[in-house]
């Protein structure tokens, strides 16, 4: 195995390890495992399940900073960045749409343009773009909302935080039986796998997109050097002009 080969083994498995470990619905497993054994073991176990408790939020914290950080920023998202935020994710559903759904194609939005990566041409995302505005034309907005957008990360790990926190909370407080306790487990099961792709997709639409303008158009795209640890080479930087 030459050294190029195995360094992009090795970058393979750091990229599976780290989608792995940020992962929302693994989150969600080890917080509801940690509920779960406190609700079955009854209220004698509250204590040790409070004194716990801090120290294990703690490393779910730590595992997920970079969704703190994405939490962060979302919060200071200006607009011209969610409008290159729909401009990308049209333009990557017909590339994908093209090249098809397995592709490895991300991008990621800033003010004047938007980052793509994944083996296409230039000639690819231009055709893309102009398909994403002739849907746009004709009202297709939902083709810019993405099962896969890196914003329902903290959405979805948020959601089951709240969620496990409130139902640990009532163990706490109620007097319920096994078969109770058991129940609201899995009504938690439920209401996360059932709910996970609208929360995800109200969270773009209210936070990370925006469909507030006029008309958009390419001014160039240009091959540039990968930053990201989740960027696939070539990488380009499609500058856009937008009008409100």
């Amino acid at each position: 195995m030459s050294n190029k080969t195995g360094l992009d083994f090795n970058k393979r498995i750091f990229k599976s390890t780290i989608r792995f470990l940020f992962n929302p619905d693994l989150s969600f497993f080890i917080i509801f495992l940690f509920v779960a054994s406190i609700g079955l073991s009854g209220k004698s176990s509250l204590f040790l399940g409070s004194f716990l408790f801090p120290w294990f939020l703690i490393i779910v914290i730590v595992l997920n900073l970079p969704i703190l950080y994405l939490i962060f920023k979302t919060d200071f998202m200006s607009e011209d960045v969610k409008v290159n935020h729909v401009l990308e994710h049209g333009t990557i559903h017909f590339l994908k749409e093209q090249h098809g759904k397995r592709k490895r194609i991300g991008g990621s939005a800033l003010t004047d343009g938007f980052r793509i990566h994944g083996k296409v041409t230039p000639e690819d995302i231009s055709q893309a773009f102009g398909k994403f505005r002739e849907a746009l034309r004709n009202k297709s907005k939902e083709i810019a909302i993405s099962d896969f957008c890196g914003s329902r990360i903290p959405a979805l790990q948020g959601f089951s935080l709240v969620l496990l926190i409130l139902t640990v909370a009532a163990f706490g407080v109620f007097e319920l039986d096994q078969i109770s306790i058991l129940t609201i487990l899995l009504i938690n099961l439920a209401v996360f796998f059932i709910s996970k792709r609208f929360l995800s997709r109200w969270f773009q639409k209210k936070y990370t997109l925006s469909f507030d303008f006029k008309e958009a158009e390419i001014i160039s795209i240009n091959k540039v050097i990968k930053k990201k640890i989740f960027e696939n080479s070539p990488v380009y930087f499609v500058k856009t002009r937008i009008v409100h």
